[in-house]
C-alpha cells in the first residue's frame, strides 16, 4: 500500500491529473466503513496517525519559514507572515508554498 500511494505521489510531483484523483481518495477508500471495499480500521488508524505526523512536519516548515501558524486543520492552514503590504505577503507565501513543493516531509 506504501509503495502504491508513493507511486501515486510521485506521478502527482509530475502534474498527472489521474495520480491527484487518486490520491485525492485515498483516504476516503480507507475511511469508509460501508462503502468501500479497502476499509480496514488498523490500516485506517496507521494512516490517520501518519497523516497527524506528517502534518505536524507541514506545521513545523510553515514556521522554519517565517510563518506563524494561526489556525491549522487536515483542510486549511491559516497563517500571519508579519508583512506590512498584500503585494510582500503574496510574494512570501508563493517562496514558502514553492519551498514545500521542493521539500520531501515524509
Amino acid at each position: 500500500m506504501k509503495e502504491l500511494v508513493t507511486s501515486w505521489y510521485d506521478d502527482f510531483l509530475k502534474d498527472d491529473i489521474s495520480a491527484q484523483h487518486l490520491l485525492l481518495n485515498v483516504y476516503r477508500w480507507l475511511s469508509s466503513p460501508k462503502t468501500s471495499k479497502l476499509y480496514d480500521p488498523l490500516l485506517h488508524r496507521l494512516v490517520h496517525k501518519l497523516m497527524q505526523k506528517n502534518f505536524f512536519q507541514l506545521l513545523l516548515r510553515f514556521k522554519q519559514l517565517g510563518c506563524k501558524v494561526i489556525y491549522a486543520n487536515f483542510n486549511s492552514i491559516w497563517v500571519y507572515t508579519e508583512k506590512k503590504t498584500f503585494a510582500e505577503a503574496e510574494s512570501h507565501i508563493n517562496f514558502v508554498l514553492q519551498n514545500l513543493k521542493t521539500t520531501q516531509l515524509f
